[in-house]
């Protein structure tokens, strides 16, 4: 498949979600999953479904926008960082391919009081993210191939798993997380089990 007829199956798939967006007669709308070849040329459009959804009080949202080709980090699609009315019915959010900055994750966590599910994969705009929140219902928490992560924070009263995959190690710092019981951790070109355990161990009961 050329460029060109790339460009014209992403046009063809715009035009038809737009169709169904407007057309949808439902006062709500549970789930949302958008899977496509699209990057930040269709923001326009992406974020309009995305304000739609949040309008009927969406409570699952997974955005996966892969691509043929490397594409740079500016090329992305921005996750808006936008109070939608609705937004704070969210539940579970997932994000594939696309571009999460430590604002716009921050935001997400500041104001949707009812998410408990938090999926990040291959980022690039993520550099310092952190998980904080007193009264966070937030669950699982899932952050992997974001090759530009430098650290991460987290501090969430409710939080049952955390699951992180990169090829090379990171520093994170569980400040609090009193109800974690599953940590799946894994960096593939460097992995050092005693590492991890020193990232660990300030944090485990003594």
């Amino acid at each position: 498949m050329t460029v060109e007829d790339m460009k014209r199956e992403c046009s063809k798939f715009v035009e038809w979600v737009n169709n169904v967006m407007i057309s949808h007669q439902g006062s709500t709308i549970d789930e949302l999953r958008v899977r496509f070849y699209l990057d930040k040329d269709s923001q326009r459009y992406i974020d309009k479904w995305i304000e739609i959804a949040m309008r009927k009080q969406v409570k699952k949202l997974e955005l996966d926008f892969p691509s043929l080709l490397h594409r740079p980090s500016n090329a992305y699609y921005p996750f808006p960082r936008e109070c939608f009315p609705g937004i704070e019915f969210l539940t579970s959010l997932c994000l594939v391919n696309v571009g999460v900055s430590d604002e716009a994750m921050e935001f997400v966590l500041s104001n949707c009081p009812m998410l408990e599910t938090l999926h990040l994969k291959n980022s690039p705009l993520l550099i310092h993210p952190k998980v904080s929140c007193s009264s966070l219902r937030l669950k699982h928490l899932n952050i992997s191939h974001s090759e530009s992560i430098q650290t991460i924070e987290i501090s969430a009263p409710n939080l049952v798993s955390f699951e992180y995959h990169k090829l090379r190690k990171v520093p994170f710092h569980i400040w609090y997380a009193p109800k974690l019981t599953e940590l799946d951790y894994s960096n593939w070109l460097d992995f050092n089990i005693a590492y991890l355990v020193s990232q660990l161990y300030n944090y485990l009961p003594q």
